[in-house]
Order: C-alpha cells, then sequence, then structure tokens
C-alpha cells in the first residue's frame, strides 16, 4: 500500500515521535544526575530539529500567512513557558535547593535573550536551563523562516537552502570560537534545512508500507549504533541521518482513518512541557528520593524519569496550554 501525505493528514506520527524523543531525553538526564550515562539513541535531538524545519515549511506551504504572525505565534509557543521555567530554576538556586547555584543574573538575562554564551560553571554554552540550548537555534529558525515568508514560494526553497546551508558549510570551513558565531553556524541547521526538503518532498512522493517500516527501524537502530562512531563523524551524519530516517518511516505509517494512539499522542502533544519541566523535577526529585530512602540509582532514574513525564502531562494543561491560547486570540484579534 502507498500512503501520499495530503494537507488533511493530522500527522500523529509526528507526535508520538515528540513522545519517544521527549522520554528519552528525560530519561538520559535522570541518568546523569547519578553520573550514568545511559545509552537512549544519538538521533533524539537531531530529531526535534529536523521536525522543526518540516513544520515551518508544512504549515505555510501554499498559503498567505503574515511573517509577523508567523513569528509571533512561534513566540508565543516557544517563550512564555521556557521564562517561566528558567525563572523558577533561578529562584531555586538563589535559595539554595537546585544544581544550579549560584547562578549570575548575567547568565540569566542572556539566558532569557536566548543569547548564546559560555555558562562560567560549566565552560560550556548553555542558558540557565540546560536543555534551553535547543531553544536558541529555534529562535534563530523562527527569525529566518519568517523572513523567508516575505519571499515568493517558487523561490523560498532556494532562498532557505543558501541560508541555512551556508550557514551550516561556514560553520565547517571558518571553525569560529565565539560562542555566537559558533552557534549560529553549527551543522544543526542542515537538520533544520533536511526538515523544510522533507516537507517538500513528502507530497510528492509515494513510500509503500512495508517500506516505511523498514526505514524507521533502520533509523532506530541507526540511533544507537551511530553512538560508537559520535567523535569520527560530524553530527548531521550520526546523529541527523538516523533522526531524519526515522521521520520519514514514521510519516510513510501514516494512513487515512487509522485511530490516533491515544495515550501517546497525548505524551506527544505534552512534549514541549515534558522537555522544560523535567529538569526541575530531576532536581527536586533528587533531594526528595534520600529522604525516602530511595539510594538505588536504578530506582531512582526510573522514578525521576516516570515523575518528569508524569509532570509534564499534568502541567500542560494548566500551563502551556492556556497560556499559549490566550497568546494566540490575543495574536489573532490583532491580525
Amino acid at each position: 500500500m502507498v500512503i501520499r501525505a495530503n494537507k488533511r493528514s493530522s500527522l500523529d506520527s509526528i507526535q508520538y515521535l515528540r513522545a519517544a524523543s521527549a522520554s528519552l531525553v528525560v530519561l538520559f538526564h535522570a541518568g546523569r544526575n547519578h553520573d550514568i550515562t545511559i545509552p537512549v539513541g544519538e538521533g533524539r535531538i537531531s530529531l526535534f530539529f529536523i521536525v522543526s524545519g518540516f513544520i515551518f515549511w508544512w504549515i505555510t506551504a501554499g498559503s498567505r500567512g503574515s511573517p509577523r504572525i508567523f513569528l509571533l505565534r512561534r513566540l508565543a509557543r516557544l517563550v512564555p513557558l521556557y521564562w517561566v521555567v528558567t525563572l523558577l530554576l533561578f529562584a531555586g538556586s538563589v535559595l539554595g535547593v537546585s544544581h544550579h547555584a549560584p547562578v549570575s543574573i548575567s547568565h540569566v538575562v542572556k539566558s532569557l535573550l536566548f543569547i548564546p554564551h559560555v555558562d562560567e560553571r560549566s565552560g560550556q554554552i548553555f542558558p540557565v536551563l540546560v536543555p534551553g540550548w535547543t531553544l536558541v537555534y529555534e529562535m534563530l529558525f523562527c527569525f529566518i523562516f519568517a523572513c523567508l515568508l516575505w519571499i515568493a514560494e517558487r523561490w523560498r526553497l532556494l532562498v532557505a537552502t543558501a541560508v541555512f546551508g551556508g550557514l551550516g558549510a561556514a560553520g565547517f570551513v571558518f571553525h569560529p570560537t565565539d560562542p555566537i558565531a559558533l552557534t549560529y553556524t553549527n551543522e544543526i541547521m542542515l537538520e533544520f534545512l533536511a526538515g523544510v526538503w522533507l516537507a517538500w518532498l513528502w507530497p510528492r512522493i509515494g513510500l509503500p508500507k512495508a517500506a516505511a517500516l523498514g526505514i524507521l527501524v533502520l533509523g532506530g537502530v541507526l540511533s544507537f549504533v551511530a553512538q560508537s562512531y559520535q567523535h569520527q563523524l560530524p553530527s548531521v551524519l550520526y546523529s541527523g541521518v538516523p533522526a531524519l530516517l526515522t521521520i520519514v518511516g514514521a510519516l510513510g505509517l501514516e494512513r487515512p482513518g487509522l485511530k490516533p494512539i491515544g495515550w501517546l499522542k497525548r505524551i506527544g502533544d505534552s512534549s514541549y512541557s515534558i522537555y522544560l519541566w523535567h529538569m526541575p523535577v530531576i532536581v527536586l526529585g533528587s533531594r526528595a528520593l534520600p529522604l525516602a530512602h530511595i539510594h538505588s540509582p536504578g530506582v531512582s532514574i526510573g522514578i525521576l524519569t516516570a515523575a518528569s513525564v508524569v509532570a509534564g502531562l499534568i502541567l500542560y494543561p494548566l500551563t502551556e496550554r492556556p497560556l499559549t491560547e490566550a497568546l494566540f486570540r490575543r495574536i489573532d484579534a490583532r491580525a
């Protein structure tokens, strides 16, 4: 059976992948909390970037949407909750209940403004909320893509390729060391571009169901196998390629009338909340578990992972969704 994507497809598979990736990120950080590196696959973060490129193109192709409204809606979707969690972590550092003590005002301000900078404590380019490093890239994607919407659609893909491809290539050629230049020329730009190209190609191709399943399995297997080559290959190869194959395979299994997997889709819908809230949950949980006489690393990692996912599921309808919907209404009303 050959499946051809169309604009009416709900793309539930994207939500399933988001659910899996967010859960794996939580598991990885729960392990690192105990100085244990859990092999969860190298495609977990690349998947987010490729999906972003895919979604950006998918929701704007063939439409006459305002670049300003597109940008405002993306900012409303990403920024407020990130600010809330970042400020909570800062408050925790002031009160001495956070792994992040002490946190400087400069570090907080640059984190809130998505300015790439070196964290003086770790020596790495991380914001206060460490997983927020991915949002620094998302902000750049949002601003550049909003600008691309001013260009006629027949030229948009070519210009996007030149811009994101050029930025990614510049990193390989010039090897910058400044935090901003290093971030904005990272090969992650090529992963976002791969998502854009996939969204452009997808309605134009057909993929047999059996082939889609094989590609999905291949992508998952390569994501784990590639961990052995992360010091020998660029991340766009050992991380990006498995993630891209996984997305292609998952999209190929979409078909009209297929009943969604409710619980998995709910985790996918809550994936952003899970992704942001899991660090505070791990910080607080790692302090609470010893009080409950739970000292086994394995048990602790399991509890922290489950608690983070549950917290995200609970907090999504309480914080992220109402906040985003309220801002969307204001943006749409002004439009």
